[in-house]
């Protein structure tokens, strides 16, 4: 079984609780997380990190029950199958299959997975001081990478709401056109499809 660290909502090192502790903190902005990938040189003070890892360990019982409740969904159901919605018990050519999966997959991503709300609020992500740019950067108040895939995620999502039924059956020469362009274009972007 693997051990899943849930996700944490706000770290402890970011709280008021610890900010006496970190009086000169300042936010991690995305460029930081840049330079630091590219350099590999972890610039996180160290008492940042001594409060992260208590974190973890204060948390440790619940990201275990959450690691048990994971490998019993996913070992009890289909979590990894691209089913689209076929009927079980039907033949379906591969042509038609990798079509509808795919496409009904990004749907489920989107209403379920991710969540309609967090997905309206990642189209609306701008560079701000959030992201340590201030208003005089050419970026300031531009969208972020991820905005701009959630808005190429929400295009190909619209698009199949409004045509997954034209799928099922004989389809046009246009619609085929269509249809490739539309997974050219998730295949583009899958690298985004991430919660």
């Amino acid at each position: 079984m693997k051990f899943y660290k849930r996700t944490r909502n706000s770290y402890w090192c970011h709280s008021k609780v610890f900010s006496w502790m970190l009086p000169d903190a300042q936010p991690f902005t995305y460029d930081m997380l840049k330079e630091q990938i590219a350099t590999g040189i972890d610039r996180t003070p160290k008492l940042e990190r001594v409060i992260d890892k208590f974190q973890d360990i204060v948390m440790s019982p619940l990201d275990l029950i959450y690691s048990i409740k994971i490998h019993i969904k996913n070992s009890k159901g289909s979590t990894h199958v691209l089913s689209g919605g076929l009927e079980k018990g039907q033949w379906y050519d591969l042509t038609y299959r990798i079509p509808v999966c795919l496409f009904t997959e990004l749907e489920k991503f989107i209403e379920q997975e991710k969540g309609l709300q967090v997905h309206q609020w990642e189209m609306n992500l701008r560079y701000s001081e959030e992201y340590g740019i201030d208003s005089n950067n050419p970026k300031y108040g531009k969208l972020t990478e991820q905005a701009i895939a959630a808005i190429e995620q929400n295009e190909i999502y619209l698009w199949w709401k409004a045509n997954k039924d034209k799928a099922d059956g004989c389809c046009s020469e246009e619609y085929e056109k269509e249809e490739q362009e539309m997974l050219i274009r998730l295949v583009k972007i899958y690298r985004s499809l991430w919660t």
